[in-house]
This record gives structure tokens, C-alpha cells and sequence, in this order.
């Protein structure tokens, strides 16, 4: 439970293509001696925002707000059930950002033509809805009760977080085949894969709770639908303070914010298709340090996101398309940093209902 709590999901969209690569310099020392202080660095290490990420691209999702009109709809259906704000979440401020270059369009099996990108951006949000093996065992995405999964504006998903544990051999065997991809080729990733291997001993020195717990859930609205953009916002389904399986009373979401997932063009040709969130945890757990569980959670949900991408490259290419994972960021800044003012602007957003 303590890692969903940490974990992620949901940011929005720019227009501008992000065409900066991540980048860093290899993780410092840690402090202390031997594999669990060296581990606990390299955690610390994936938390940080690269230097080459710039903030001003996540300004528009940081600021979002539903309509007032969905906002009311989302409350109609309970008490308890309400759009979770950013301001009033805890902890760090979670960017990150996933795109793919298409230079070639696959081919639509129905028509012998090549998809228009229309046509692509629909594959790529309905891949939430039908997961590869890799991304099932890390996040599931449904409809709520007895309510179809669907991707209009103003439907609510329901996500399982972790339905297997979190930290295992298999998900270290998924780093290692993004790592061979060019995917995930940072060393703050080298983390994961030691903690994997090591889990043993990292298990009860240092994160426990990770390797215990059972799969958590939370609610999304689909807050935002337009042609080239559509959008999620993480809500309150119950009056439970934390997450859980209760059907009937699922609760807070883990984190608070949104995600986008959209598509533009390329000045070079072809079209860019991205993944992008801003979110804080949910939790009244205030997250003042970026602690191993914190790192756990948010690397999990970047890992999750990663394998989205890399899964879409992977259609487009076994359909006769071209398409490339290109930039693959995700980082943390505190809320109370210079920055944040700069890029959480909503006063030009609709009012909290």
C-alpha cells in the first residue's frame, strides 16, 4: 500500500514538442558503506529533475482544472466522491514525459491504407484499456462496477496498482530489456535492477513494506477529450483516507493531478505521440523527502509508462509504420521551489466545486 501511495499517474499535455534529451551525470556516493546505502543513493538519484528538463512545458498541466460542469457530475455520485486538487496534495511535484516519433504510418488491416493520425491517436489511448503482460502486472485499467471501460469525456476508470508485487525478478527482467532498447538507459535505473536482485536483504532493511503489500486502487475522470489531446484527473471515489480494494468505497486516488496523452506534428515530418503527467501525492502522508518508497512508487509508475511507449513503437513498426521511443523524462521538485510559481498558474482555470 505505502508504494501505491508514493506512485503516480496522471499529467497533461503540451503543444509544444519537447525535444530536449534527458540527461545527468552519474549518481553520487552514498552515504554510509555497502549495498543498502548504495542503493538508497541511487533512489534518491532517480528522484531528481535532469538538469535538461524544463518546467515551463508542464505549466498548462499543472494548472488544469476540470470543468465546472464535470466536476459537479464526478460529486453527483456521492458524498464523498470529488476531483482531487494538486495545492491541497503533499509532498514533491511529479513531471515526467514519454513520446514516440512516427515518420511512417501503419497500415490499417481494414482498408490497406495508411492509418491517418486520427486513427493513430485512438490506438494509442485505447492502449490503456488493453495492456501488454509487462504493463498488466503493474497497472490494470477497468470500468467502475457494472459501468463499461470507456475512454469519453467525463467516464471514470478504476486502476489496480501492482496486482503483483512491485518489486520482483520479472520487473527487474523489464528494466533490463528497456535498458537494451536505449529505454532506460539512465543510472539512476541501475537501482531497480540491484534492488530486484537484492530484494532479500533490501526488503527488510530498507523497504519492506514494498514487497508485501497487496494491489491497491484508485479512480481517474476522463477530464479532457479533443482531437489531438485527451485527458485524465485523479478523484475521490469514497470516503476512505487511503486506497483500497472496496468495490464500494475505493477512496482517495494515490496522488492528485493529471495526465495527458495527445499528438502533434513533427517539423521534420511525421507526428510526435507523448504521455505526459504532473501529479503530488495524495496522502496525508507529507512526503518532505524523497524517501525509498517515494522512489519505489514514482520509478514503478515511470517504468509503467516507459513499456506504454515502447508498446506503441512496437505496433507501429510490426504494421509496416517507422516510429521511435524518443524522450522518456520523469523527475521530482519540491512544491515549495522558486519555480513551481512559474508553472502553476491557475487562475484562468475553472473554480473548485
Amino acid at each position: 500500500m505505502l508504494v501505491a501511495l508514493a506512485c503516480l499517474l496522471f499529467p497533461l499535455a503540451s503543444t509544444t514538442v519537447i525535444a530536449q534529451e534527458a540527461g545527468g551525470a552519474p549518481p553520487p556516493a552514498a552515504e554510509g558503506a555497502g549495498p543498502i546505502a548504495e542503493l538508497v543513493g541511487l533512489m534518491r538519484k532517480s528522484l531528481e529533475v535532469p538538469p535538461s528538463m524544463k518546467l515551463d512545458y508542464w505549466g498548462k498541466l499543472c494548472s488544469f482544472r476540470p470543468s465546472v460542469e464535470l466536476q459537479e457530475s464526478v460529486k453527483a455520485r456521492g458524498d464523498e466522491w470529488a476531483v482531487h486538487r494538486i495545492e491541497d496534495a503533499g509532498g514533491p511535484l511529479s513531471l515526467d514525459y514519454y513520446s514516440v516519433h512516427v515518420t511512417k504510418a501503419p497500415l490499417d488491416p481494414a482498408t490497406g491504407r495508411a492509418m491517418t493520425p486520427e486513427q493513430l491517436f485512438a490506438k494509442f489511448r485505447e492502449q490503456l484499456l488493453t495492456p501488454s503482460p509487462g504493463r498488466a502486472d503493474i497497472l490494470q485499467f477497468s470500468g467502475i462496477g457494472a459501468e463499461p471501460a470507456t475512454l469519453s469525456a467525463g467516464s471514470i476508470l478504476r486502476i489496480k496498482f501492482f496486482p503483483k508485487p512491485a518489486m520482483s525478478p520479472g520487473v527487474a527482467a523489464l528494466v533490463r530489456k528497456l535498458k537494451a532498447m536505449g529505454v532506460c538507459n539512465e543510472p539512476s535505473w541501475d537501482w531497480m535492477v540491484k534492488a530486484c536482485e537484492q530484494s532479500a536483504t533490501v526488503a527488510r532493511d530498507t523497504v519492506e513494506a514494498a514487497y508485501r503489500m497487496e494491489a491497491d486502487e484508485g479512480n481517474v475522470v476522463v477530464s479532457q477529450a479533443s482531437s489531438k489531446e485527451w485527458r485524465l484527473s485523479t478523484i475521490r471515489a469514497g470516503a476512505a483516507r487511503f486506497a483500497g480494494t472496496d468495490e464500494a468505497n475505493v477512496g482517495a486516488h494515490p496522488v492528485s493531478g493529471n495526465r495527458a496523452f495527445g499528438y502533434d506534428k513533427l517539423n521534420q515530418g511525421g507526428h510526435v505521440f507523448y504521455v505526459m503527467g504532473a501529479d503530488r501525492v495524495t496522502r496525508t502522508l507529507k512526503l518532505k523527502t524523497l524517501d525509498p518508497v517515494a522512489a519505489i512508487g514514482f520509478t514503478i509508475a515511470d517504468l509503467y509508462w516507459r513499456l506504454f511507449v515502447v508498446d506503441f513503437a512496437q505496433f507501429v513498426n510490426a504494421k509496416g509504420g517507422a516510429a521511435e521511443v524518443k524522450l522518456t523524462v520523469s523527475g521530482r521538485i519540491p512544491w515549495n521551489d522558486e519555480q513551481v510559481p512559474e508553472i502553476y498558474k491557475p487562475a484562468n482555470e475553472p473554480a473548485w466545486k
